[in-house]
């Protein structure tokens, strides 16, 4: 039995490092901006004074971004501006702005078969980004 042992944790070894997945954390463009998925779990999608930042994790081939500043501002701030925005605007724009309010909340970007690719879609709208080659 004692025997056995050894080769067990190996076996448990190599199954682990077989499960292990591939990271798609990197830096990602398209022709509006730039999507940057740090190691560390932060993300900043845009840049300069526009700028969202937040985490991020990855769930499969999808990356899950959870925005935590909106063009410098925290979350709540922003809400309270685009819930301004809205009543000013009426009961309509509430109605199209829904979509938007949920992706203050979390933002889903499922990666392409290939792997090159990351893709936000609100409100019927698609954003695709392209993985950067390493530097």
């Amino acid at each position: 039995m004692r025997k056995l042992v050894p080769f067990v944790v190996l076996a448990l070894s190599v199954a682990v490092i077989g499960c292990k997945k591939e990271s798609i954390a990197g830096t990602y463009t398209n022709a509006k901006g730039n999507l940057v998925l740090n190691e560390g779990g932060k993300f900043t999608l845009g840049g300069g004074s526009q700028a969202i930042e937040g985490t991020w994790t990855q769930e499969d081939k999808k990356a899950v971004l959870t925005p935590q500043t909106f063009a410098g501002k925290p979350k709540a701030e922003a809400m309270k501006q685009l819930d301004a925005a809205v009543k000013a605007m009426g009961p309509e724009a509430a109605k199209q702005l829904d979509p938007v309010k949920k992706m203050m909340d979390r933002m889903e970007m499922p990666m392409s078969e290939d792997g090159k690719t990351l893709t936000l879609s609100i409100a019927g709208e698609s954003m695709t980004f392209t993985k950067e080659a390493a530097k």
